[in-house]
């Protein structure tokens, strides 16, 4: 992995979820379904579910070995399915601890959750929760067409589930919980 070439990746990750987001707006306006784009009232509820994804998305690619690391092994699965060929090495290990506990996918999976927060505080974005959905769904498809080779994936797959919503906010907040009960009485240096 040291040798990833793959740093765009990120911003187009996001690229695409902004466009999504943005197109999903324009597709409420253009339908005129009347959904405001504000909603003040929602925002209590879009931070207290926002929270758990992103302690789970930072927890999950620090396991990961970073972000290069992560956005590189996401490019390798690409690239590995376009061409046709394995460039994994043979150390490559299934990660099944921390929220790959909950949920095989928990990045995903706090996205979809990510952008239903947001849904609830800017309701003219409710086509994004099926963009993202979809968005979501192909790219684990694409992953696990590739990870199902390994005996411990296909092991790991059998009592994981793909997407849980409920387990990335329990793990989310059972993290936040710990992290404020230490003895220091804040939070852990570093986040």
């Amino acid at each position: 992995m040291s040798k990833c070439r793959y740093h765009p990746i990120p911003i187009a990750i996001a690229s695409i979820y902004t466009l999504i987001l943005y197109i999903s707006s324009k597709i409420t306006t253009t339908l005129g379904l009347g959904l405001p784009c504000i909603n003040p009232y929602g925002l209590p509820l879009t931070i207290a579910l926002a929270v758990p994804p992103l302690i789970v998305s930072r927890e999950t690619i620090t396991l990961m070995g970073g972000p290069r690391e992560y956005f590189c092994s996401g490019a390798e699965v690409i690239h590995n399915l376009l061409t046709g060929k394995n460039t994994r090495s043979n150390g490559y290990r299934i990660i099944v601890e921390g929220p790959f506990s909950v949920t095989r996918h928990p990045v995903y999976t706090s996205t979809l959750l990510l952008t239903i927060a947001i849904t609830i505080t800017i309701p003219c974005t409710l086509p994004a929760i099926i963009l993202v959905a979809a968005w979501v769904y192909a790219a684990s498809q694409l992953e696990e067409r590739e990870l199902v080779e390994y005996r411990e994936y296909r092991e790991y797959r059998a009592r994981t589930p793909r997407f849980s919503l409920h387990g990335i906010i329990v793990y989310g907040y059972a993290k936040l919980l710990k992290r404020g009960g230490n003895s220091g009485g804040g939070a852990e240096r570093g986040w």
